[in-house]
């Protein structure tokens, strides 16, 4: 009968002793040979008639260290199961574990030292009403309203060449021939190419080229026409050469305009209200303000409740200080990961070990609250996102869009991560239920300040847990 005992170092790390005797493994010893002379066909011998000790000489060490390996895990996992013990990581053979000799002649009882980290028992502190927490409710500003608005007829709007009268949004369209001193090069790069008034770079030969029409002429520097754009981009989409085409001897060119194009707002009617929202959606302009008010406020409630979501993290992280058992983790890491060397692990251990902390808590908070995910509810979050991707197809039923979800549901990474997202929504939604939260109302600028500022603090604190 093999035999499991327990011998605790302190209360992160135990060592587990399992022996394998010898009247336990014996049997299943002999009806692995047995197997294996059936099928064996050696030369000299009958299939099924090779003596047992040719076999044991040929196969019988590695069959025995199959065997033994298999009851060892068999019973190992057996006893942390039976006994609750909630460990983390994987159990480590120890560095006092006895070399094993397989001596066929002479067997034995097999004796493993495992070392095993303990997961950190503690009581959860923080989740109370006394537990204050700001959300900030972001204001959508008229303004900011009538500029989706205004952006939404041009996108619709009707596009127009016109002669003169550039404005912001226009696109030109030029002719380009390289320069050659004063004078156009001959035999030089001639091409045709297209810009937004709005992406010029210069603001001197933007008013320039914004007081000009159709046919007029000027020089530029083709590399400075565009804002942020490469050598490799103007080549490409400017000057339109192939890849590997000599580029121009000078970035002079002269240019002329060939077209303007503009776009005439689209009316504010049901044709126009019906593409932008859906058909029957919206029948006017306010219930279309009311509607991006609405989308605009539902975008920021969602980055501000992922702030909030950080902050009861770092709150819980704060109250609940726990201990690791570092010394395990950073072996077990080491041994389960062939690419990570100690160099890589010194620098990246601080960050593991503050996500390990984050979640032994959330795992505590799904324990006290029961939080499960159901399939179900995975196959209903495909299908709303698979609702909001198609729109308003009118044709798509709800057969369908299970039949969709069944199907992307076969990627089980994806499953998984889609089943992660809802077991966060749902442990959001009971920590703010045993907490207090207050609104906190900020402009669109203010709120953007503080994500920028929470992005930089992450940033520093991946930083310096790499350290």
């Amino acid at each position: 009968m093999s035999i499991v005992a327990r011998e605790d170092i302190d209360n992160l790390n135990t060592l587990i002793t399992v022996t394998i005797e010898k009247a336990d493994y014996t049997p299943k010893f002999e009806r692995e040979l047995s197997k294996q002379r059936d099928k064996a066909h050696m030369k000299g011998f009958r299939k099924g008639k090779t003596p047992v000790s040719v076999l044991k000489k040929m196969y019988g060490k590695p069959i025995l260290a199959d065997v033994i390996n298999e009851l060892l895990q068999e019973k190992l996992f057996e006893y942390l199961d039976e006994h609750k013990i909630q460990y983390l990581g994987q159990p480590l053979a120890s560095e006092d574990q006895k070399s094993v000799d397989f001596n066929l002649q002479d067997l034995q009882d097999f004796e493993f030292v495992f070392e095993l980290g303990l997961t950190p028992q503690f009581e959860l502190n923080g989740l109370s009403k006394e537990s204050i927490f700001k959300l900030q409710d972001v204001i959508i500003e008229d303004e900011v309203v009538q500029e989706e608005i205004d952006s939404a007829r041009k996108q619709y709007g009707e596009r127009v060449s016109a002669e003169d009268n550039i404005e912001e949004e226009d696109m030109l369209t030029f002719t380009a021939k390289e320069m050659a001193g004063d004078a156009p090069k001959e035999g030089g790069i001639e091409t045709t190419f297209k810009i937004l008034v709005s992406n010029i770079a210069d603001p001197a030969t933007k008013e320039t080229i914004m007081g000009i029409r159709v046919g007029d002429t000027l020089v530029v520097n083709i590399y400075e026409l565009e804002e942020d754009k490469d050598a490799d981009f103007v080549n490409r989409y400017l000057l339109n050469l192939e890849a590997g085409q000599e580029g121009p001897e000078s970035p002079m060119f002269e240019i002329s305009l060939a077209d303007i194009v503009s776009v005439v707002p689209a009316e504010m009617d049901q044709a126009f209200f019906d593409k932008v929202f859906g058909e029957g959606q919206v029948s006017s302009e306010e219930e279309a303000k009311e509607k991006i008010r609405s989308e605009i406020a539902s975008h920021y409630t969602k980055q501000a409740e992922a702030l909030l979501f950080r902050d009861f993290q770092n709150f819980l992280m704060e109250a609940n200080t726990l201990s690791l058992p570092d010394a395990f983790l950073k072996k077990w890491l080491l041994s389960s990961n062939e690419e990570l060397n100690e160099d890589q692990l010194e620098r990246e251990y601080p960050y593991f070990a503050k996500n390990l902390h984050w979640t032994l808590i959330r795992n505590k908070l799904a324990d006290m609250f029961g939080i499960r995910v159901t399939r179900q509810e995975i196959v209903d979050q495909y299908k709303n996102r698979i609702r909001a991707y198609l729109g308003n197809m009118s044709s798509i039923n709800d057969d369908m869009l299970n039949d969709i979800a069944q199907s992307v549901m076969k990627d089980e990474k994806e499953v998984e991560k889609i089943s992660d997202e809802i077991f966060s929504d749902k442990l959001f939604d009971l920590i703010r239920e045993h907490v207090s939260v207050e609104m906190a109302p900020v402009s669109i600028d203010e709120f953007r300040e503080i994500s920028r500022k929470a992005r930089e603090d992450a940033d520093q604190a991946r930083g310096l847990a790499a350290e």
